[in-house]
Parts: structure tokens; C-alpha cells; sequence
């Protein structure tokens, strides 16, 4: 990155969610850690979420490079809006680069978030100029007194854009500005957004994604246990032969699941 800005956009769809759903992508519960709470380092404004609800897909967007925040139960790429259906867990960008020939990178994933808002910044969230509901933040690489990462030297002006209008309601549109404040060359600079999508209700704080069509679609060969199929990422977590997710996105083999009952019809257990 020999200059010192760079300019990119993002559409965030419902369909673009769905496609990057796929099994690489899709960490499970036990991984993802406690919710997120509001965090302030020392002349930083503190971590916020604003929520996009003026169209038909609604979604929390932060001030720290993260999507969707489902722990707190605001929409998380909510379609259509108000349904209490959610597409995302959580999103967030990744940027990476070479520094000296060194490779660095600078994400916000699962809790280990090395992305913090600007030092001086406010988080606009309104009316206006650019659309009907406009969001600005300004956050930073530059915190190095987090543990194992060192920064690249990067800010990030975002600004994300949202429509009422017919035909204009279904999405949201990010406009980044990228610069460069490390005072040398950065090069084979890699942005991106990387998302971990669920798909159903969010009843469960706890685990909103208890119930996750990415885990299992509902499909089983004629004849078979349904609980013991799942297609998308199958575990066998006690080597016992019984594989995947139930209904409800809970491990079949976990002896947790409430259905771990080898009487009942609608064990996982069932037929064997």
C-alpha cells in the first residue's frame, strides 16, 4: 500500500450472508465465548453498537470493525425486519499485510477483537447526508497492548448507508476508507469481511444459534433417525458412530441434549 488511502465498498445482503455460510465458516457455540460488552482502552471511546432498522434488513453495526451482535439480541442481519429471523452470528473485517516481508494481521474475531474505535472519534448515526439512515465511525489497528498483536499501522472510515425506498430496503451499503498511518510502505494489502452465519430465531441469549438451519436442514434419507443427520458438518464427539446436530442445532452425541433419552421416540438413540 504505497498510498496512503484506499477506498473500497461492500454490499451486505441477505444472499451474499447465505453464501458464505458454508462449513468452513461456521464455528460452533462452545467456540464463540462470552457476549460482547461495551470496552474502553485508555483515550478511546468506548465499543458501541448502532442499529440499521430503517429498511427491510435490520443489523447492528459497530465502531470496531464487528457485524451483527446477537448475544445482546440486536439484529443480526434481521430479514425481514422486525421477524425475529437472523442471518448472522457474527461478522467483522480482516485486513493483512506485508511489513517488512513480515506478514501482520489485524481482525475482530470471537472475542479477540484488535480493532478499537479512533482516539477523538463520535460514532454518527442519523439522517442523512448520503442515505436515509447514515452510519460514521473511525476506528484504528494502532492498540499494541494487545496481547500478541502488533499492529500494521491502519485506520478505517466507514460509513454504512441504509434505504426505506421500494426495491432500495433489502440491503446495506458500506463505503471504507482504508489509510495508512504506519509512515512506511505496507504491501500485498488484504482487505475483507469474513462472516459466520446462523440462520433461525434468536430465542436463546445464551445461544442464539441453537437453532441453526446452517447446521441442518431438516433433510434424512427415508426411513432413518433425522437427529443424526447433519450434512453440513457432521461430529461424532464420543466416537460412539452417532454423528451431527439435531433440530435444534444441539450435538446428537452430547448426553446434555435433552433428547438423550434411548425410550423416547425422538431420541437420537432411536432405532438403535
Amino acid at each position: 500500500m504505497r498510498k496512503n488511502h484506499y477506498r473500497f465498498s461492500a454490499l451486505m445482503v441477505l444472499l451474499a450472508c447465505l453464501l458464505v455460510a458454508g462449513t468452513s465458516f461456521a464455528k460452533k457455540i462452545d467456540d464463540r465465548g462470552p457476549g460482547k460488552g461495551p470496552r474502553r482502552t485508555a483515550a478511546r471511546p468506548s465499543t458501541e453498537y448502532r442499529v440499521h432498522d430503517v429498511g427491510n434488513f435490520w443489523s447492528a453495526v459497530s465502531n470496531f470493525g464487528n457485524y451483527g451482535e446477537p448475544n445482546e439480541l440486536l439484529p443480526s442481519g434481521e430479514w425481514p425486519g422486525g421477524s425475529g429471523v437472523y442471518y448472522i452470528w457474527e461478522g467483522r473485517l480482516w485486513v493483512g499485510a506485508l511489513v517488512g516481508g513480515e506478514p501482520l494481521v489485524s481482525h475482530a474475531d470471537y472475542g479477540n477483537y484488535e480493532l478499537d474505535p479512533t482516539d477523538g472519534s463520535t460514532y454518527y448515526f442519523g439522517t442523512g447526508p448520503k442515505s436515509i439512515q447514515d452510519g460514521l465511525s473511525h476506528f484504528d489497528d494502532l492498540n499494541s497492548d494487545i496481547g500478541g498483536h502488533t499492529p500494521i499501522g491502519l485506520k478505517f472510515h466507514q460509513r454504512s448507508l441504509a434505504w426505506s425506498l421500494n426495491e432500495y430496503d433489502d440491503f446495506i451499503i458500506f463505503l471504507m476508507e482504508v489509510e495508512n498511518v504506519s509512515g512506511g510502505d505496507l504491501n500485498n494489502v488484504m482487505v475483507s469481511y469474513v462472516f459466520d452465519n446462523d440462520v433461525g430465531a434468536h430465542y436463546d441469549p445464551d445461544q442464539p444459534a441453537i437453532d441453526d438451519l446452517v447446521d441442518f436442514d431438516g433433510w434424512a434419507p427415508e426411513g432413518e433417525n433425522p437427529y443424526k443427520y447433519d450434512w453440513v458438518d457432521p461430529l461424532d464427539l464420543d466416537d460412539n458412530g452417532i454423528t451431527g446436530y439435531d433440530y435444534w442445532g444441539w450435538p446428537v452425541a452430547d448426553p446434555n441434549n435433552p433428547f438423550w433419552d434411548v425410550s423416547s421416540p425422538y431420541s437420537p438413540m432411536a432405532g438403535e
